[in-house]
């Protein structure tokens, strides 16, 4: 029952430091691919003009319950339909939700203009980035549970083992 006890002992804090450490870099790398999205993010009050480049994608953001209506890009080519995701995030304090998508062809600058003040225009959110934060939460927290369980039993085997050794 003492070798037994050990081998849970050292197994379970194996797992316990490979699923933290892991589910650490796994968080760190979803919320790194996903904070590149704040700074990527073009506010427009009105009208404004802007170089995108080619092949890109955009999503645009216009703050909750705004009742937004129209908008008009024009550029050097006319933009496609871009991918619409349900999306919401905050910026600067409040809350922003997608309501349209729009893809760039050809690079160049090109004018924007929405009828609604203080609409957001940025990169549609990272899914991998999504799944990566919340698997790396999931893992670390679950995977150290584990690796927590499998360490005491370890060691009340352990323990165990070494009495009834003593007593014999």
């Amino acid at each position: 029952m003492t070798l037994i006890g050990k081998i849970l002992t050292f197994i379970g804090a194996g797992i316990l430091a490979l699923t933290i450490i892991g589910g650490i870099i796994m968080t760190i790398a979803g919320v790194s691919s996903l904070s590149g999205f704040s700074d990527e993010a073009i506010r427009v009050n009105g009208t404004t003009s802007q170089f995108f480049e080619a092949e890109s994608e955009w999503q645009v953001y216009a703050p909750e319950d705004s009742g937004f209506t129209s908008c008009t890009i024009t550029g050097p080519t006319p933009v496609g339909k871009g991918t619409n995701q349900t999306s919401s995030y905050s910026f600067d304090g409040r809350t922003y939700e997608s309501i349209d998508g729009f893809s760039v062809r050809e690079a160049g600058t090109y004018s924007i203009t929405y009828n609604q003040p203080d609409v957001i225009i940025a990169p549609p959110l990272s899914v991998g980035g999504i799944f990566s934060t919340v698997g790396g939460i999931l893992i670390a927290v679950f995977g150290g549970l584990l690796g927590v369980g499998l360490t005491i039993l370890g060691i009340i085997l352990w323990i165990v083992g070494r009495k009834r050794a003593q007593r014999a």
